[in-house]
């Protein structure tokens, strides 16, 4: 384990004193928002976005803070420079309702800047593909990014033996997302994405925004017989990039085999990272 230093309520820490109040409402009561960022080169992609986001889903969940964007950000910018010893981070920024003896927020909310080292993805997510299994399920407050992943990490135990990658969210009307990741659809050369009752991913704003004119994405909502007619489908997040899915329950998507579109997105993507265009 790295002995990095960490964020704890205007204080820089070492892990073992990243210790929090069991009556914080974050951990008695689930309420609270967070982001995930991952560094290139040391540094945090899309740091801007990530923090305007979080500042949005406090909003979103009604959770009052003092804290400021321009905090944040030299926080992250700080333990990023406490940490550098060479190796790309992840960061988590907590954002919990603090101590309260009751559903209210009685005192003055918890942050914390958590770091560590990045994991990087096994190689054959992007060379054979994942599976997903579908989940009649939706995100409360979906547009908001919240401590609430009680159906992700059940699904994760219950098919950690089974070879599937991550739980799709749908209903009878729409495909919603994974439980990490956005969902993208080819169809006809076409890249399709849901636009309602979702979270906008950095991953996914990357692809959306800024690799339009590269590709034909448009932001609509489907239902699962849409995607399961696909010629590829493929995830997006901040920590996988670009993940091709080449079966959905007992469907193979297409022939079966990573796309063509897909690997062509991932390569474009990645140029996009390289670039540092993200960064001025």
């Amino acid at each position: 384990m790295q002995n990095y230093k960490q964020y704890l309520n205007g204080n820089f820490v070492d892990e073992k004193e990243l210790l929090i109040s069991p009556r914080d409402l974050g951990y008695s009561r689930g309420y609270g928002v967070f982001e995930y960022i991952r560094t290139y080169k040391g540094r945090a992609f899309k740091l801007k976005e990530h923090i305007d986001r979080l500042m949005e889903s406090t909003k979103l969940i009604e959770l009052r803070h003092n804290f400021s964007f321009s905090e944040i950000e030299q926080a992250v910018n700080k333990l990023l420079e406490l940490n550098n010893d060479g190796k790309e981070k992840s960061i988590r920024i907590h954002i919990s309702g603090g101590v309260s003896d009751s559903m209210y927020q009685k005192s003055e909310p918890t942050i914390i800047i958590f770091m560590d080292t990045f994991k990087v993805k096994d190689p054959t997510i992007y060379s054979e593909g994942v599976i997903l299994n579908t989940i009649k399920y939706k995100r409360d407050v979906p547009k908001a990014k919240n401590f609430n992943y009680i159906e992700g990490i059940k699904q994760a135990h219950l098919n950690k033996e089974k070879g599937i990658f991550e739980p799709l969210y749908y209903s009878e009307e729409q495909v919603f997302e994974t439980s990490n990741s956005n969902i993208f659809v080819i169809k006809d050369g076409k890249i399709y994405t849901p636009k309602n009752n979702v979270f906008y991913g950095s991953a996914r704003g990357v692809i959306v925004n800024n690799l339009k004119d590269d590709f034909e994405v448009i932001e609509k909502d489907f239902n699962l017989d849409f995607l399961l007619e696909a010629d590829e489908v493929f995830l997006a997040s901040s920590g996988k990039e670009v993940a091709p899915v080449v079966q959905v329950d007992n469907s193979f998507i297409g022939n079966g085999k990573v796309g063509k579109v897909t690997l062509l997105v991932l390569k474009t993507f990645k140029e996009y990272v390289g670039s540092g265009d993200w960064y001025k």
